[in-house]
């Protein structure tokens, strides 16, 4: 019994550690994400122009006449 409950206590110390380890994670994140990120356009709050389309067709510029 007296093991039991060591491995218990142990288990639950380990896991603080664990949620300490997860919040530490995400405030380095939160420091050095990046400034403009993109957003698929798709998405809610999208970004307006969707990346790796081709240039869209245009017509020529008119002939200059001499």
């Amino acid at each position: 019994m007296l093991l039991l409950r060591s491995l218990y206590r142990r288990s639950l110390k380990l896991a603080l550690d664990w949620s300490a380890l997860f919040k530490e994670t995400e405030d380095l994140l939160e420091k050095w994400k990046h400034p403009d990120p993109y957003h698929a356009p798709t998405a809610p709050g999208g970004s307006k122009f969707e990346r790796n389309l081709p240039a869209p067709i245009l017509d020529p510029p008119p002939r200059i006449q001499n």
